[in-house]
């Protein structure tokens, strides 16, 4: 059995889980993100469908519509519903993963408050003309790109998707192209903005980082061959580790008793050296 995806843990990386982490690793983290976004600010969160609930408190949206492709991320629509605001979901254009920009632009109305453009599968949507036909005629309107799927991904032009909206998100999980154990990242071009919601954050509660060091070295044991074998065997013949593996619960609309919750500065650690190997391998792809 080939696993979906692997966090690649190092030695060092199980050795970390042992040791203090820098106090700014969570500030470095954000100012890498926001540097290649091409944004003023980034903002690290527990989960990445935690910066789009307090992106749109920090907008003061309430009764809003948001439009997003309905072929995405049950979690981001729970993150919509529980702001306050209502999903409005749109279909694929025939033969194609994401809908045809003009779908968007013919669902934007009066109530309209954000357009979330999503990228899958490392896959750059052509947004560029969107996002600049969203701003002409309707300039209250929030781009958020979804990037937690593709992170950096170019467009045919060469331009990094995030530079065509005024904000993007990122999920830092480990099954994520840079892996924080846990962890999500917004990015934007609005400095006040961004402070707003930072003042929105709870602050003085530590992120449980035990719980998160322990996680990190299991997860780097489980993706060894051997460990893979017993993983498979625990999810499929017990629910011992269902609380790890299951993402959210289809019977419910919530967000983690923790989403508040600040990224920690060892998941910020372990997702600068991810961040490190991403860069590498993206020069190596001459990216």
């Amino acid at each position: 059995m080939i696993p979906r995806f692997s966090p690649d843990y190092r030695l060092m990386d199980l050795v970390r889980c042992f040791l203090p982490a820098p106090r700014d690793a969570v500030a470095q983290l954000e100012r890498a993100f926001a540097e290649r976004s091409g944004h003023a600010e980034g903002i690290a969160f527990r989960y990445g469908r935690s910066g789009l609930y307090f992106l749109l408190k920090a907008l003061g949206a309430k009764n809003k519509k948001v439009v997003m492709p309905a072929y995405t991320c049950v979690v981001v629509a729970h993150a919509v519903t529980l702001s306050g605001n209502t999903p409005v979901f749109l279909d694929n254009r025939p033969g194609g993963l994401q809908p045809d920009p003009q779908s968007y632009l013919e669902a934007i109305d009066a109530d309209t408050v954000m357009v979330i453009p999503t990228h899958l599968f490392g896959i750059a949507e052509e947004t560029e003309a969107l996002c600049r036909q969203i701003r002409a005629r309707h300039p209250g309107v929030f781009v958020l790109q979804d990037c937690a799927h593709s992170f950096f991904a170019r467009d045919t032009a060469g331009v990094t998707v995030a530079q065509h909206g005024d904000g993007a998100l990122y999920g830092m999980n480990i099954s994520k192209l840079v892996n924080a154990v846990y962890g999500g990242m917004l990015t934007l071009r609005d400095s006040i903005l961004a402070s707003r919601i930072r003042n929105m954050l709870v602050s003085g509660v530590p992120s449980p980082a035990f719980s998160q060091r322990a996680y990190a070295f299991a997860a780097g044991a489980a993706f060894t061959p051997l460990g893979y074998e017993g993983v498979y065997w625990l999810t499929h013949h017990t629910s011992w580790l269902d609380s790890e593996i299951k993402y959210f619960d289809e019977g419910k609309v919530d967000l983690p008793e923790d989403f508040a919750l600040p990224l920690s500065v060892f998941s910020a650690q372990i997702g600068l050296r991810s961040w490190a190997d991403s860069n590498r391998a993206c020069a190596r792809d001459g990216r």
